[in-house]
């Protein structure tokens, strides 16, 4: 047998076939040793990696789950393999403050102008100066159903332009917090030896992919009560500072 089978292997994860294929074709890809196991059954292989390598593979491993295979099945894994977390699209409290206004300015309008329209249905109706094909008061019972919905959507409009106004301001205290920590403690030199846990180079696109999986533990570590898609975002401005 050879050195090369006698390696002790570790479990890095558990994946459905397809997917477990293209992940180890990509550690492969990355000068690392993968081995596909389809021990559990026809639904999950397993990944296993030497030991030597499992640091590395798992940090690969987990960006690439990030940013190629967000949809990948991270539920059927077992409870010792890597988590696959979802990438998180992420609107600053600043610009849904900013859409909530307009949103409503049109909500004040249409409510403005509804109910006028009630109150002259009504007045007309009542003092007979207008005649309904139909009897009853259907017509202006729907003006003013539609009326009191458009002020109600105004009210709960304006309840949410409120706290979004109060989440901006929070927002730019912790990207005061979160930039300046970055700064503090990062740079291109200590990020790149960070990662560097083999003599193999890795190629371009894995190691962008490493830069920002290392800076998402450590910021997700020093903040953890932030939103993560807050936390991204800040670190993809903090990337092209440093590296672009």
């Amino acid at each position: 047998m050879s050195p090369k089978s006698e390696e002790e292997l570790a479990l890095l994860m558990d994946l459905p076939r397809e997917d477990a294929q293209k992940l180890a074709d990509f550690l492969s890809y990355s000068n690392l040793h993968p081995q596909i196991d389809p021990a559990n059954g026809e639904d999950l292989h397993s990944i296993l990696i030497p030991v030597a390598e499992e640091q590395t593979a798992r940090r690969l491993a987990g960006a690439f789950l990030k940013e190629a295979m967000p949809e990948s099945s991270s539920s059927k894994q077992t409870p010792g393999s890597l988590s696959a977390l979802s990438k998180h699209t992420y609107t600053p409290a600043a610009q849904r403050y900013e859409d909530a206004k307009g949103t409503l300015f049109i909500l004040l309008i249409a409510a403005i102008f509804l109910t006028s329209c009630s109150l002259s249905v009504t007045i007309t109706h009542f003092s007979e100066i207008i005649h309904f094909r139909y009897s009853g008061y259907l017509s202006y019972i729907v003006f003013w159903i539609i009326s009191l919905l458009l002020i109600w959507g105004t009210f709960q409009y304006h309840r949410i332009r409120t706290e979004l106004k109060q989440q901006a301001g929070e927002e730019e205290h912790w990207h005061q917090n979160v930039s300046s920590w970055l700064r503090d403690n990062f740079t291109a030199e200590r990020i790149d030896e960070a990662i560097r846990e083999t003599d193999t180079p890795l190629q371009e696109e894995l190691l962008v992919l490493s830069r920002y999986d290392y800076l998402r533990q450590e910021a997700s570590s020093a903040f953890p009560d932030i939103d993560p898609g807050f936390l991204d975002l800040e670190i993809e401005q903090f990337y092209e500072t440093i590296f672009e």
